[in-house]
């Protein structure tokens, strides 16, 4: 049985990574097998496809500690692997000597830069009932802020989940809006996963 080749020499979520909050995620382009699965994922073999090794590292003990949090049994490719590029077969036989169910696959996209106008707001403590002179002349003492415009990062990232028999079985997009530390994203980006894996009754609970 061949694997499909999965990793590729890109860099995933190393530079995006800002300090501060983390906005909001959400998967965007879902797909998944419209035949599901006859049995649920039990055990998930975690790679996150980038050359920055620690970057690498990172995401996936964190995406392995966060499924294990939800009692899905998970491994880190970097740790059972090692370090670099892995060759498709070794990633086969290992996912065939221990017993792995699914492969879980995230790469970025990309990080765009986007605007937001707003609006300015009108202040005043009006009296419309003392007549037109009055409201007239208080008219003239009514004040108004500017508008300004506001810049925010999108960050945006693919992950794609294949049954140990290398054949496709989910696959999203997802926007993480104005991203945080990369702790954040990767929670952020587990638990929106998990969430649609178990309402498509995809992992064994």
């Amino acid at each position: 049985m061949k694997i499909t080749r999965i990793l590729s020499p890109l860099t995933l979520i190393a530079s995006a990574m800002l300090a501060g909050c983390g906005g909001s995620t959400q998967l965007t382009n879902v797909w998944a097998d419209p035949q599901g699965v006859s049995d649920p994922i039990e055990k998930m073999l975690i790679i996150g496809v980038t050359d920055e090794q620690a970057v690498r590292r990172s995401f996936e003990d964190q995406f392995v500690s966060e499924l294990e949090r939800e009692r899905i049994s998970a491994v880190s490719s970097a740790a059972a692997l090692g370090p670099g590029k892995i060759d498709s077969t070794i990633i086969h036989d290992y996912v065939r000597q221990n017993d792995i169910d699914a492969i879980l696959v995230t790469r970025l996209l990309g990080v765009d830069k986007q605007q937001q106008y707003n609006p300015g707001t009108t202040y005043w403590e009006p009296s419309y009932y003392g007549g037109f002179y009055g409201y007239y002349n208080w008219g003239y003492s009514a004040y108004t802020t500017p508008g300004y415009w506001t810049e925010y990062e999108v960050l945006r990232l693919e992950t794609l989940i294949y049954r140990s028999n290398a054949q496709l079985l989910w696959a999203a997009n997802s926007e993480t809006f104005d991203p945080g530390s990369e702790s954040t994203v990767v929670k952020a980006l587990a638990d929106a996963v998990i969430q649609d894996l178990d309402r498509r009754d995809l992992l064994a609970f």
